[in-house]
């Protein structure tokens, strides 16, 4: 019976010991990889901190307003768009509208059978627009 116990903690002493190998070689080697890593991950640091200045140096700010027709009357859906670009938004409705742009952009205001309306921004951070019924009598052609 002795023997049989011997042999067993034996086994389990082997066991223990080649765990503990095992971690040991493995945490070496992880030590190894993580100071292997240590210049991709500065490498990495140093990019993101390079794209946050980069998007601080594009000045960009929000521009709100609303859209009213030449009685006052709310415009619901009306296309606020920054000038040569396809950044562009719409009115709620109550007229209201939100939109990032460069600080240097111009905005434009349309809406179906009123005449657009462009707004250089110049560091404003409000612009409302009073939009005008199109002459569409004008545009009509009369074939005879």
């Amino acid at each position: 019976m002795l023997p049989l116990i011997i042999g067993v903690f034996n086994h389990i002493y082997l066991y223990i010991k080649h765990l503990i190998c095992f971690f040991r070689f493995y945490s070496y080697r992880l030590c190894i990889l993580m100071l292997q890593k240590t210049n991709f991950m500065k490498h990495l640091y140093y990019l993101i901190v390079g794209m946050l200045c980069f998007n601080f140096t594009i000045a960009q700010i929000t521009i709100t307003g609303n859209v009213v027709d030449d009685l006052g009357v709310p415009l619901p859906g009306a296309t606020i768009l920054e000038v040569g670009t396809s950044n562009g938004t719409t009115t709620d409705f109550d007229g209201n509208y939100s939109i990032t742009v460069e600080d240097n952009a111009s905005i434009s205001a349309s809406y179906v059978g009123y005449e657009s309306f462009t707004v250089a921004v110049v560091g404003q951070d409000q612009i409302n627009f009073s939009l005008e019924q199109g002459n569409w009598q004008k545009q009509t052609k009369h074939v005879a």
